[in-house]
């Protein structure tokens, strides 16, 4: 089966630039729908906090606009209704069935993940949607654990769907197709396929600025940087992320 990767992204450095490399290993056939710019506080992200109207301001777009791969497509602007519209943008565009993985900026697979993933869906007619375990970093070697809590709840991480033209997002925070067109492989069955991702969602002190102004975390950039210099651990994650529940626990990769 074809594989369709979309991509929404805002300051996507360095991440952005480590998915090429990887997407070339894949044995399948692919395609990468880069979707950029700032979506205002609608649709599935309506209770965040309003953004301003832009583009990325770090090298994002010179590093996308000089990728010379016809299997890279790549849309910008400033002004974006919501992260669902990003989505369904690139989902409009599709034209065949196949099978369509939601990779964010800061999410890395490996080639191997990937090519395991789509043969998942090749040899399972049944099968419809997949969720993931990842490991959630909170610094750029802090990850998080724990069992159906903040960066692990049971209902994240579905990253992969057999897809046909017409299907659409309803939301994309957490990603919710229009239809399903299958069973769902929970992440306890993904385990056992040996998926997984890295998820670097707070491992930059640029990521947490931008996550304190879009989702209103007041004075989390201090507190992660309290974090970072934290010396004794496993640590209860939610001594400096309180909006986290009391279940997620920090410890050094």
């Amino acid at each position: 089966m074809k594989l369709v990767i979309f991509t929404i992204v805002l300051d996507g450095m360095p991440y952005i630039t480590w998915h090429l490399p990887i997407f070339e290993k894949l044995k399948c056939d692919w395609t990468w729908w880069v979707i950029e710019g700032a979506a205002q506080n609608q649709g599935s992200t309506k209770w965040c906090q309003p953004q301003e109207m832009r583009r990325s301001r770090d090298e994002t777009m010179d590093y996308l606009k000089n990728l010379e791969d016809d299997r890279v497509h790549l849309y910008g602007q400033t002004a974006w209704y919501s992260k669902d519209e990003m989505a369904n943008f690139a989902m409009r565009r599709i034209e065949k069935p196949c099978v369509l993985m939601q990779i964010d900026a800061d999410e890395i697979h490996t080639p191997e993940n990937i090519d395991k993933i789509v043969q998942l869906f090749t040899d399972d007619p049944d099968l419809g949607a997949i969720q993931m375990p990842c490991k959630f970093f909170v610094g750029s070697r802090l990850i998080c654990h724990g069992e159906d809590c903040w960066s692990n709840r049971t209902f994240e991480w579905t990253r992969a769907w057999r897809f046909e033209p017409g299907m659409h997002f309803l939301t994309h925070e957490p990603p919710r197709m229009d239809r399903l067109l299958g069973r769902v492989m929970e992440r306890k069955e993904a385990k056992s396929h040996g998926l997984s991702f890295d998820h670097y969602a707070y491992a930059l002190k640029k990521q947490v600025e931008y996550k304190e102004k879009f989702y209103g975390y007041d004075g989390l950039v201090n507190q992660w940087t309290a974090l970072q210099v934290h010396d004794h651990f496993p640590e209860p994650l939610q001594r400096f992320f309180p909006f986290v529940d009391d279940k997620v626990m920090v410890d050094r990769l």
